[in-house]
């Protein structure tokens, strides 16, 4: 993604708030979870915006800087798309948790329907399809974002896997749904920051029988689409919960739901910590093939899910510092990188290595992920 300003094109790098300063240009436009615009893009940020970012948990943003090239960072299903899901989602949380309760309201499976349908589409319709940027997500939010997500990554998988037609929409529809069984927790147990009590970390297990329940009993759906909510806390190696179940006897499509949901929720901030970085997420994931997630559905994970997103900043093994420029499947690991600063950290005329395909850099690894 990037955008032009007086005819000179801008492009975006990722950093962490920790790193964020007054004066920075912010490149991509932030939201609160009302989806009001909160600043818009190309504004210089202040000190009280940078506050209001903070206080809203997001975990960085991209900024903006004039060079006389383009990084494209583009979200894998436009924003508009987006947003719409996560009102789909906040809509059916929203309703229930009503001042009244509402345990008669019956989710609009037809909205639903919709907007799973059209990011099926979105998704079909890209000639590479990679998960490839940092999401910027609030900790009040954090329920909504995260189902859109893990529905998101689900899908990208799920047709890596061959998944198609009415199978596909049907884990798109159980992705998201797969957390609405959290509706039935306390809000205070789910953001609670001290360590939870046995009681309340029981409680917060009874989510995914809590959410199968309900939506068994509010709507005719395929039984698959109940089992994603009721077993996607289910382990490969059978110590998930609540049934204990293992290897294929858990659905493929909770089995999908499982890793998609781990990784989101590894990288989100949280109330109780902060999330850790893609490349520390996916080591993890792959650390627990076998184990907590299915071999094969790994195998296709990692090879959609890259490491350094674009806009990432990176330190090599030979010393120099440069930002992810572009990612290739299958080769998470080797993205080409545009390099900004020599061995000794000043800046230079920026150049691009390719990690992949050029030999003259094939011992050179990326080491380090740098704050700015």
């Amino acid at each position: 993604m990037y955008f032009h300003r007086n005819g000179v094109i801008i492009f975006m790098m990722f950093i962490s708030m920790k790193y964020v300063k007054e004066g920075m240009v912010i490149g991509k436009s932030l939201y609160d979870d009302d989806l009001k615009l909160i600043i818009k893009d190309g504004i210089k940020l202040r000190k009280n915006q940078i506050d209001k970012i903070i206080s809203l948990g997001y975990m960085g943003i991209y900024i903006a800087d004039e060079q006389s090239d383009e990084l494209d960072i583009q979200d894998i299903v436009r924003e508009d798309l987006r947003n719409t899901a996560f009102k789909t989602v906040k809509e059916i949380f929203i309703n229930k948790n009503s001042e009244n309760d509402n345990l008669d309201y019956l989710p609009d499976i037809s909205k639903v329907n919709d907007v799973i349908s059209e990011i099926i589409e979105e998704l079909l319709s890209k000639d590479v399809l990679l998960i490839d940027m940092m999401n910027l997500k609030t900790y009040d939010g954090y329920t909504f974002y995260h189902s859109v997500n893990v529905a998101i990554i689900s899908l990208v998988i799920g047709i890596e896997l061959g998944i198609e037609g009415e199978r596909l929409k049907k884990l798109g529809i159980g992705a998201l749904f797969h957390d609405i069984g959290k509706m039935f927790v306390e809000v205070n147990i789910l953001n609670k920051k001290a360590k939870l009590t046995t009681e309340e970390f029981e409680e917060i297990k009874n989510h995914s029988r809590y959410g199968y329940e309900y939506i068994k009993g509010k709507l005719k759906l395929d039984e698959d689409i109940f089992e994603c909510i009721l077993q996607h806390h289910e382990r490969y190696d059978g110590t998930g919960y609540p049934d204990k179940l293992n290897t294929e006897k858990i659905n493929i499509f909770a089995r999908i739901i499982i890793i998609c949901d781990v990784y989101d929720a590894l990288v989100s901030n949280r109330t109780y910590r902060e999330g850790i970085l893609p490349s520390e997420a996916i080591e993890y994931i792959m650390a627990n093939s076998g184990i907590m997630f299915d071999p094969k559905i790994v195998k296709a994970f990692i090879k959609k899910v890259v490491p350094f997103p674009i806009g990432t900043i990176v330190k090599l093994s030979n010393g120099l510092v440069g930002i992810v420029a572009r990612n290739y499947e299958q080769y998470g690991m080797r993205p080409s990188v545009k390099v900004i600063r020599d061995i000794n950290n000043n800046k230079i005329d920026y150049y691009y290595i390719n990690l992949k395909d050029d030999m003259n850099y094939s011992n050179v690894t990326i080491i380090k992920i740098l704050p700015f």
